[in-house]
């Protein structure tokens, strides 16, 4: 894994950054689902073929992870495309589509964390989960209760 500073732009600008350079198979993973289980991804990733992209939707219409097969250019994340709205992820896909992406079907859905109630719903997860899931969120949920 490689850490790379961000663009200035939109988050369609920063990832297209983030994921260009790249020719092999290249995945996205939203840092608002700390803890995302990587099983299902690791199955959607070994469907991916050259020439195609997927993405992992979220409840609100967004995605938590999207993944280009190589060969795929990162520029249609630049295109119209209406982040942190309902229309994210069918925006997103429909860009790619148009670029000639095989769009596949989509990777099993995760939650993200957009506001207090989605923070309240990922705290109760983690409650519930191993404690080897999202061991560093849990120590700065730990660092912050009252």
């Amino acid at each position: 894994a490689e850490s790379l500073p961000q663009v200035a732009g939109d988050l369609g600008a920063r990832m297209a950054a983030a994921l260009a350079g790249s020719e092999g198979p290249r995945l996205a993973l939203g840092s608002d689902s700390p803890d995302l289980p990587p099983a299902p991804l690791i199955e959607a990733m070994a469907r991916l073929r050259p020439g195609s992209a997927w993405t992992a939707p979220a409840a609100d219409g967004g995605y938590v992870a999207l993944a280009l097969g190589q060969g795929v250019e990162s520029a249609p994340l630049r295109a119209r495309i209406a982040w942190s709205s309902a229309s994210a992820r069918e925006d997103t896909e429909r860009a790619l589509a148009e670029a000639g992406v095989e769009v596949l079907a989509p990777a099993p859905g995760w939650s993200d964390v957009d506001d207090a109630a989605d923070l309240r719903a990922l705290q109760e997860r983690l409650r519930r989960a191993p404690a080897s899931v999202a061991r560093a969120t849990r120590a700065w949920l730990a660092c912050r209760r009252p």
